[in-house]
């Protein structure tokens, strides 16, 4: 019996939603009729759309974007020479989705990828251990807690194989880091030739902007930043790259216009949401695909800002309507 793959278990997915072939067709931009024979033969297109219909992967949303490039160029940089670079950006820009383009893209051994999350942000050990299997290093023995560095089995591995060997560690949402785990962190920047890369959300940024380093916590930790930068928007080229993979094209004029909105509020993450806002308007008889445009884009971009921002529009009011008791 065959394995089945993980196209093959998407695939099952997609046939559950309805109009499953259209949802593929659309996204791989090719015609609903070809939709069959093209998953037979494999087509690249078509399994890109399968993935990332059911978010189990997927080209759609790794296109060449400004973001990307510059996440791709800030890497290389890294594996050059010895750096600690910290890269801000909202929600939405792109963060993960470009790093791991560019990471796949390198398809180099010495890089690692850490995404920070409620498991390894306050927990040194794990930390290590997932930067010392992401630089292929294996997956270690148990070893005692970090007590000091000597004792500490994984650390001295990963200090020993790069001591002169260059490589990069990739940091995903940084600003999830609890203070314990930036000492490690240091330490592990202090005594390798290994590059770092933080990427976070403004959250990140405020953490390291603090002016009296010396009474900072962090002090010793965020003076060794060589050099900090702010991911791009969306560009008007990177609208157009995103919507062609729903086969609808825009003129410049159109995908300025649509580009400066998504800027306003969480950036590509937006158009996607819009995106999927209007597939489901055609798919339940709303509009024809025929009819999709700019304005219908722009349309479902204030409609998705409407939905995420509730919560803000309400603080905001109560926070007028205070403002206006005290004045009365």
């Amino acid at each position: 019996m065959e394995r089945e793959t993980m196209v093959d278990i998407a695939l099952k997915e997609v046939w559950k939603m309805r109009g499953g072939k259209k949802l593929i067709a659309v996204r791989a931009g090719v015609d609903v009729s070809d939709v069959e024979q093209l998953i037979k033969a494999n087509d690249e297109r078509v399994v890109d759309a399968i993935l990332s219909l059911t978010k189990m992967g997927g080209k759609i949303r790794t296109v060449d974007t400004e973001c990307k490039k510059f996440t791709m160029k800030i890497i290389r940089s890294a594996l050059w020479d010895r750096r600690l670079y910290a890269i801000f950006g909202p929600t939405g820009v792109g963060k993960t989705t470009s790093i791991e383009a560019a990471i796949g893209e390198l398809n180099d051994p010495s890089i690692a990828y850490v995404r920070i999350n409620a498991f390894n942000r306050n927990n040194k050990f794990e930390l290590i251990r997932q930067i010392t299997l992401g630089l292929n290093l294996g997956n270690p023995e148990s070893s005692p807690a970090y007590k000091r560095r000597a004792g500490y089995a994984i650390f001295s591995k990963l200090t020993e194989q790069y001591t002169k060997r260059r490589g990069v560690v990739v940091i995903d949402e940084a600003q999830k880091l609890a203070e314990e785990t930036y000492s490690v962190l240091r330490d592990c920047y202090d005594e390798t030739a290994l590059s770092f890369c933080y990427f976070g959300s403004p959250d990140f940024r405020r953490t390291l902007e603090a002016r009296r380093l010396d009474t900072h916590p962090l002090g010793e930790f965020i003076g060794r930043f060589d050099d900090r930068y702010d991911l791009p928007h969306s560009s008007p080229k990177d609208v157009k790259l995103f919507l062609e993979a729903y086969s609808i094209e825009v003129d410049t004029r159109e995908s300025k216009a649509i580009a400066q909105k998504i800027s306003e509020w969480r950036d590509i993450g937006t158009l996607n949401n819009a995106m999927k806002i209007i597939v489901g308007d055609v798919h339940n008889g709303e509009m024809s695909w025929r009819k999709v445009g700019a304005g219908q884009i722009l349309d479902a971009i204030e409609r998705v800002r409407t939905m995420m921002k509730p919560d803000e529009d309400e603080e905001g009011d109560e926070k007028d309507k205070g403002s206006n008791a005290a004045k009365d």
